[in-house]
C-alpha cells in the first residue's frame, strides 16, 4: 500500500471513530442513569399491592409525570416503594422511591380515586323517618370525595332514624342518621340479671331512651330502686353482675 493510501485509510478511521464517540459517550452515560419508567412501574406496582379491590370497590390513580431530564444513577438492586410517615392512602399522597445501592430516594406525587357504588335517598327523607330499603338507592361515587362518609349496604342503615331532612339523591353518611332506639324514655322493659347459669328477670321503666349496646337508667317497677341497664334487645335490658 502506497504512503499516501495508508495515510487516508488512517484518517477516514480517526474521523469515522470521532463521529461515533458522541454516540457511544451518550449510550455509556444512558447505561448509568436509572429510566425514568421504572420509577413509574414501581409505584404502579406498589399501589396494586396496598389497594386490593374488594366489596364492589375499584380502585384507579393518576401518577404525576416525572421530569424527564431527572438524572438518578441506575440503581444496582430492585427499586423500592413505601408510605412515608403520617402519609394514608387517601386521595392526594405521595409515594416514596428509593435505592438501596447507590443511595437515593425521591417522591412522586398520585392522586387515588375509589370507586364503589353508594347508598343514596332515593326520595326526600323527613326528620325522624325510619329509613326502610324502599327509601334507599345505589350511585357510583369516588369515595375519596366523600369526605363525611358513606354506606355502601341496606343493611347499614335499615331501621335507622332520619335526623334532618334529607334531599333526593343525597348520599348518605353517619351524620345524617341515627341508630334506632331498642328502648324509649317510660317503656316497660324486662330486665335481665344472669350470674353462674342463673337468670333472673324483672320489669320495670326506662328512664332515658336508649339505643342497642347504649346505658339506660331503670326503674324497677317491684322496688322502686333505679338500676344502671344495658339495651340487649328492643324492650330488653341487662344488668352487669
Amino acid at each position: 500500500m502506497k504512503r499516501s493510501q495508508l495515510l487516508h485509510s488512517i484518517f477516514f478511521i480517526a474521523n469515522a471513530f470521532l463521529a461515533a464517540s458522541p454516540l457511544l459517550a451518550a449510550s455509556l452515560a444512558a447505561s448509568n442513569v436509572q429510566p425514568i419508567a421504572s420509577l413509574q412501574t414501581t409505584v404502579t406496582r406498589f399501589l396494586g399491592q396496598q389497594l386490593p379491590e374488594a366489596n364492589g370497590i375499584r380502585n384507579d390513580f393518576e401518577i404525576s409525570a416525572i421530569d424527564s431530564r431527572l438524572r438518578l444513577a441506575a440503581c444496582a438492586a430492585e427499586l423500592e416503594a413505601f408510605l412515608p410517615p403520617g402519609q394514608r392512602l387517601e386521595s392526594n399522597v405521595s409515594i416514596g422511591v428509593r435505592c438501596v445501592q447507590p443511595a437515593w430516594s425521591l417522591f412522586v406525587p398520585v392522586k387515588l380515586h375509589r370507586f364503589a357504588d353508594v347508598l343514596i335517598a332515593k326520595r326526600p327523607l323527613l326528620a325522624n323517618e325510619i329509613v326502610s330499603a324502599a327509601d334507599v338507592e345505589t350511585r357510583q361515587a369516588d369515595l375519596s370525595s366523600l369526605s363525611r362518609g358513606y354506606f355502601l349496604a341496606n343493611a347499614q342503615v335499615t331501621g335507622y332514624v332520619v335526623k334532618h331532612p334529607v334531599v333526593a339523591g343525597s348520599v348518605l353518611h353517619g351524620g345524617m342518621l341515627s341508630p334506632p332506639l331498642f328502648v324509649k324514655r317510660g317503656d316497660r322493659v324486662a330486665v335481665i340479671a344472669a350470674t353462674s347459669g342463673l337468670e333472673v328477670r324483672v320489669f320495670g321503666v326506662a328512664l332515658a331512651d336508649g339505643m342497642q349496646g347504649g346505658r339506660v337508667a331503670v326503674r324497677n317497677i317491684s322496688s322502686n330502686r333505679v338500676i344502671q341497664t344495658i339495651v340487649t334487645l328492643p324492650g330488653t335490658v341487662e344488668v352487669q353482675l
